[in-house]
């Protein structure tokens, strides 16, 4: 199964994630690899632990990702990391067929990984800014979005959980 998840900071989207035990592939790889050869330090970071911990003297790695992010403004390095992204992706999809994407940001990743075949569910969750960057982009094609779940951290998440993983979705 192949799925893209979608959704703000904070409402389950890499708990959701590692709890399948699918491969994980993220659109911000390429991003993150090329911070980290500017910054060595942040090398081996960017786990659901630690991409938010102060390194001292050198920064949050998650900042130091999104200043990186920043070069996406430029739409010929932006085209450049997403084409190479979806390269990287296409040869993933050879290799294996449980993959789960947690970093959809824009209608050209959302639309590129629904020509590929992806499940793209739209996470929300209480007490979570839900008007973030994702969030605004989400009304451009909200009726394409197959799931949308609200995760409250009930019982019902982790029977959403377990439809996933026994492909009852």
């Amino acid at each position: 199964m192949k799925l893209a998840i979608i959704g703000s900071k904070g409402v389950g989207k890499d708990y959701l994630a590692l709890k399948t035990g699918y491969t994980k592939f993220s659109f911000a790889d390429v991003i993150k690899r090329h911070a980290e050869e500017t910054v060595p330090e942040i090398k081996g970071t960017d786990t659901h632990e630690l991409k938010d911990v102060n390194i001292p003297g050198i920064g949050i790695p998650r900042e130091i990702w999104y200043k990186e992010a920043q070069i996406k403004r430029d739409k010929t390095k932006w085209w450049y990391f997403y084409e190479l992204s979806i390269i990287k992706l296409k040869k993933l999809i050879t290799k294996t067929e449980n993959i789960v994407i947690t970093d959809i940001r824009n209608w050209k990743e959302f639309y590129g990984v629904k020509d590929l075949g992806f499940t793209c569910i739209y996470l929300t969750r209480p007490q979570v800014e839900n008007f973030t960057g994702v969030d605004y982009f989400i009304g451009e094609f909200v009726d394409d979005i197959d799931i949308h779940f609200y995760n409250d951290n009930s019982i019902d998440f982790l029977e959403f959980l377990e439809n996933i993983k026994s492909k009852n979705i």
